[in-house]
Parts: C-alpha cells; structure tokens; sequence
C-alpha cells in the first residue's frame, strides 16, 4: 500500500478514498477480519463508499 500524508487530507473524498484503501490493506493482511468480512459478503470488490466498511463489534475485544 502506498502511503500517503494523513495530515494533508483536505475534503470528504480524499478521506473515503484512504478510508477504502486502508479497508482493502487490512481485509488483504488480517486475516480475521477477512473472515469476518466475508461472513457479512463484504470485500474490496463489494464495498464502494465508507459507509460499507464493516466495522467489528466491540465485543470482539
């Protein structure tokens, strides 16, 4: 994943754009989460705005 500057985002647009990348780099390397995210059918290809991300419930902690 190329980083890029969080501290220079400056619109909605460019936040969701890392938001995704950032999903798409954690669903690729973490395994649970994969799993996780496949149980809901979500995944890079399915998952288009922020909204979609799943986020794992905090009981998982």
């Amino acid at each position: 994943m190329k980083r890029k500057n969080i501290f220079s985002i400056s619109s909605q647009d460019q936040f969701q754009e890392i938001a995704l990348e950032v999903f798409k780099h954690q669903y690729q390397n973490n395994s649970i989460y994969q799993r996780y995210c496949n149980f809901l059918e979500q995944s890079p290809k399915t998952v288009r705005e922020l909204e979609a991300i799943p986020f794992l419930p905090i009981e998982f902690f």
